[in-house]
């Protein structure tokens, strides 16, 4: 555990996920989004689960949630993901798949830009030990 954050590093903040209460089309839509992390989750295919077209779901999303659904579906992964490293030593390859994103390098990315830490080092510092 660290005292002090090393320079640059974003915290590591609790993100919720959508909220089991949820009752509008983009509520339910986010809940299914949630536990299906490994499918495909474009906007075209939030926007159809939703029975609403890409341009509406998308300005609805932003104004429900106050982010965009990329940003805020690559932010649910991130939080998957960072609880597979926290909890087991399946290999970052697998997590990636497991979470949805393409490949362990689109995993790395994102870790970088959200957390600014790669998924090892998150690893390194966050892993519960049994």
């Amino acid at each position: 555990m660290f005292l002090k954050r090393p320079g640059g590093q974003s915290q590591f903040s609790s993100f919720l996920p959508p909220s089991e209460a949820a009752t509008d089309a983009i509520g339910k839509t986010l809940i299914w989004a949630h536990n299906h992390l490994d499918k495909d989750l474009n906007v075209e295919a939030l926007a159809d689960r939703s029975a609403m077209s890409p341009r509406n779901f998308a300005r609805r999303f932003v104004e429900k949630v106050g982010d965009t659904p990329s940003k805020y579906i690559e932010k649910m992964r991130v939080r998957a993901a960072k609880s597979y490293l926290e909890t087991t030593d399946m290999p970052i390859d697998l997590i990636a798949s497991a979470t949805g994103f393409q490949n362990a390098d689109r995993m790395r990315r994102s870790f970088n830009r959200t957390l600014n830490v790669n998924p090892q080092e998150y690893r390194e510092r966050f892993r519960i030990q049994n």
